[in-house]
């Protein structure tokens, strides 16, 4: 707890100065940790952080089971002007509850690992370690954790403007610009072959995220329909 208090208060090896210097120039940080110059927050010490801010909100202030069904009963005024079932909606928002309060953090955990082992097989012609890409991905997943936070707190007030604000980001990936919504290119945290790692990564997330997908609703509608 004093090791994590530091890294959120000091400024060497703190998390501002971590995130700063991502933003601008994240091999540098990556060279840094490897050369042990204890300068920045580790990439699972970051993630450790923003998972921890995540269930500081999700879990322990946001009632999500209160918070899903205002947004419900607005979309469906808003596609039709009908009332959704009470029952329906109720089973809706525990499911969503569950995975905001439950299992988002773990699952997360388990994203970043399996990630990280697709895009290790992938890159194996380019001698990298598997650490170089458990780095990079946590430190890209840490970030992407935090304005999920951000999110998640907007969808808390109010649902319909997260899913307008969701449709603007779809829209700007669509349209050619998405490298304006990605915080740190992961070509970026290479001096060598940094597009074709980006590519291989992407595949990697890409995966390992319909494998979770997939297996986590399974298990969440099982775990709710047996309890």
């Amino acid at each position: 707890m004093k090791s994590l208090f530091l890294d959120l208060v000091g400024y060497e090896r703190g998390l501002v100065v971590t995130l700063v210097d991502l933003y601008r120039n994240p091999l540098n940080v990556i060279e840094s940790n490897e050369a042990k110059a204890n300068k920045y927050i580790s990439g699972n010490r970051l993630l450790l952080i923003s998972i921890g801010i995540w269930v500081l909100f999700n879990s322990l202030i946001i009632d999500w089971n209160t918070a899903i069904p205002p947004y419900l009963y607005a979309k469906a005024n808003l596609l039709g002007g009908f009332t959704p079932d009470a029952e329906i909606v109720k089973k809706i928002s525990g499911v969503g509850a569950n995975l905001m309060e439950r299992y988002m953090a773990p699952l997360t955990v388990l994203y970043v690992a399996l990630s990280t082992l697709i895009a290790d097989r992938l890159c194996k012609h380019l001698g990298l370690s598997v650490k170089n890409h458990l780095e990079v991905i946590t430190y890209s997943t840490a970030l992407y954790f935090m304005v999920m936070t951000v999110f998640s707190l907007v969808f808390a007030v109010n649902g319909l403007i997260a899913e307008g604000l969701l449709i603007v980001a779809g829209i700007i990936s669509m349209t050619g610009y998405k490298n304006y919504l990605e915080l740190v290119r992961t070509r970026n945290y290479f001096k060598v072959d940094g597009k074709e790692i980006e590519q291989y990564h992407k595949i990697a997330k890409g995966l390992a995220s319909f494998i979770l997908v997939l297996v986590s609703f399974g298990v969440i509608m099982g775990i709710d329909y047996l309890w």
